[in-house]
């Protein structure tokens, strides 16, 4: 792929496999429900990175939203915006992937920062997001537009006591599709590499101190 070239090329010619890749910040966030539940939502098969895959919904600020188009306009514009870009951004996906308003959600909680190993390493911010719906209010939000042709196929629900992925090797997750709540088992390797590891970083920081996801 075009990505592992530039892997090479910058490895080769710099020294560095980073050298010569974009870098893009992306950005990702489970979102916890009134009622004690985590969303996943699965990507569809359509989209460029974890397709087919479950995943938090996320994606990536957009510095055309901010009048940027080129690295030295990136490099004048002031910092406060930049950072303002990357909280705002993430509300905007969740709209644009859940059909959630901002006035249904909560200020986003930055809670760590890594590089996505599945995804050439590009920085990747973790957020937390709290909404005052419940499980089943935010499926009908969901399920009242399409989004299979944009991001996502579906929607599962994990309770937040449900979280140690080292427990198995299959995850439970309820989908609230129809009054009546299915529940439905997920292989771990059916779930995107860089979500298991925000998973398991919070499933120890419940252990810790179980109200760190309490909105």
């Amino acid at each position: 792929s075009s990505g592992i070239n530039a892997e090479y090329g910058g490895r080769d010619t710099h020294g560095d496999a980073q050298a010569c890749l974009a870098d893009i910040i992306g950005h990702s966030a489970p979102l916890i429900t009134a009622d004690g539940y985590m969303l996943i939502q699965l990507r569809s098969d359509k989209v460029g990175e974890a397709a087919g895959l479950w995943h938090f919904a996320g994606g990536h600020p957009e510095p055309e939203e901010l009048g940027l188009h080129n690295s030295e306009e990136l490099m004048r514009c002031d910092t406060e915006r930049i950072v303002d870009e990357i909280f705002d951004s993430l509300l905007r996906e969740m709209k644009e992937e859940l059909n959630l308003t901002r006035d249904e959600l909560s200020e986003p909680l930055l809670v760590a920062i890594g590089r996505d190993k599945c995804s050439f390493y590009k920085p990747e911010f973790n957020f937390l997001l709290h909404t005052h719906l419940t499980a089943q209010q935010v499926a009908e939000k969901y399920f009242a537009e399409d989004f299979s042709d944009i991001e996502s196929e579906d929607i599962g629900f994990i309770r937040l006591s449900e979280l140690d992925l080292s427990r198995g090797t299959a995850l439970e997750l309820t989908k609230f599709k129809c009054s009546d709540p299915e529940s439905v088992t997920v292989c771990v390797d059916q779930i995107a590499i860089s979500t298991q590891q925000f998973m398991e970083m919070m499933a120890v920081a419940l252990k810790y101190n179980p109200r760190v996801l309490s909105g």
